[in-house]
């Protein structure tokens, strides 16, 4: 299948994620960014780490448009503290991407925005 070209930005890099800026103007933080990821394959899937487990996706993309699948994720037990839900929550609720300055912005259906850098 041929990919739309808009995505051929995204596919490629370890994307980390650095925050979330919520509607009301809090932001969530990444206590990790290295422990939360997503890697845009070709063909459609996504591969992803959500603290201590891992796993694989579909996504759609049209145009800036992008709809995220659902995600086979491995069950490990994370610590307390771990973001694992908040994250694969928000994952969920992506409707647009934008890549700007080495940076990935997934705009939730909410308002949200999730910000991802490329890992060096």
């Amino acid at each position: 299948p041929v990919l739309d070209l808009a995505s051929d930005e995204i596919v490629g890099p370890v994307w980390q994620w650095q925050r979330t800026d919520l509607p009301a103007g809090a932001s969530v933080v990444a206590a990790a960014p290295d422990r939360y990821t997503l890697s845009f394959q070709g063909g459609g899937r996504v591969l992803l780490r959500a603290d201590c487990n891992r796993g694989s996706g579909g996504y759609e993309v049209n145009d800036n448009a992008m709809k995220l699948g659902a995600v086979a994720l491995t069950r490990m037990g994370c610590p307390p503290d771990s973001q694992d839900g908040e994250f694969l929550r928000q994952l969920g609720r992506v409707a647009r991407y934008a890549v700007a300055g080495g940076e990935l912005a997934l705009t939730l259906s909410d308002g949200g925005t999730m910000r991802f850098r490329r890992a060096a």
